[in-house]
């Protein structure tokens, strides 16, 4: 449900968080939960703004029930550097929060219960964001640091597995914690959320390396110039091979050779990726010449 658009981005509410909205306020917690929703868009807003500085551009804001998403026009993850500092940024503002929240409750009493409540969701936010699951940050941050050693795809399955597995668990604790009464009903709605989260990742996860390509040939367009990254392969080698060292700001070429080291033929990265698009990534890569 959108909600506001402020200078082109559009501001929107997950029907979860909606429903855990209308939940508080019936059990009257409105300011509770309004608190919330302001942490949460403080929080994307810093991711906005931290994107902005790298030249890309935000379409839309959307809160759900552990966080929120920005959702930009440029795909940030298959710029590592630039995704560690974006996906860093939200819980640093968190944790700034946190600072400002212990400084007035030691300077003003009177709404000491606010101070506290606010302290306690901006930890609780961080502390959430921070765990290596896709797409929480703490996600983003470790498939970014894995991308320069195995390629954006391969991190990206890693992190897929990694979060499918933390995820589940989470799951479970959450609904034993609710059934023991150690933990509220908000827990393993959260937790059941953040497994649809994942699975929604595994879904996108095979777009990486198209969404990399164009990335890569818009920087060509932007820059009139692109670094290139030569790799010699067999033509029997599957296409899967090839795509696993494939890596971001650098446009590859692919020399393939016959027996006695002679080139068979020459293919580009696009070749590539649409063969394996097209025939499947299992194939090898002399049926593409």
């Amino acid at each position: 449900m959108t909600l506001a658009k402020i200078q082109g981005v559009r501001i929107a509410f997950d029907n979860l968080f909606l429903v855990l909205f209308i939940v508080y306020a019936w059990a009257g917690l409105l300011w509770e939960i309004a608190l919330i929703f302001g942490i949460v868009l403080i929080h994307e807003a810093t991711h906005v703004i931290v994107a902005s500085c790298y030249g890309m551009k935000v379409d839309e804001i959307e809160i759900l029930p552990f966080g929120g998403v920005a959702r930009l026009q440029d795909p940030l993850e298959i710029d590592p550097a630039a995704e560690i500092m974006v996906a860093l940024s939200g819980p640093v503002a968190n944790l700034l929060l946190v600072l400002g929240g212990i400084w007035c409750a030691s300077n003003f009493k009177v709404f000491e219960g606010i101070w506290d409540f606010m302290i306690e969701s901006n930890l609780a936010l961080a502390t959430f964001n921070a765990l290596p699951i896709l797409p929480l940050d703490g996600g983003r941050v470790l498939r970014a640091a894995l991308v320069p050693h195995m390629g954006l795809r391969d991190a990206t399955f890693v992190m897929i597995r990694v979060g499918s597995i933390l995820s589940i668990l989470l799951a479970i604790l959450s609904i034993v914690g609710f059934a023991l009464g150690w933990l509220n009903v908000t827990a393993p709605i959260v937790s059941i959320f953040l497994l649809g989260a994942v699975t929604k990742e595994r879904r996108q996860a095979g777009f990486t390396q198209a969404k990399q390509l164009v990335r890569k040939i818009g920087a060509l367009n932007r820059e009139r110039v692109l670094s290139v990254e030569a790799l010699a392969v067999r033509g029997s080698t599957h296409l899967m091979a090839i795509i696993r060292r494939f890596v971001p700001h650098k446009y590859h070429v692919i020399f393939v050779l016959d027996e006695v080291g002679g080139v068979k033929g020459i293919l580009s990265e696009d070749a590539i990726i649409s063969g394996a698009t097209r025939y499947g990534v299992d194939i090898s890569v002399d049926r593409l010449l």
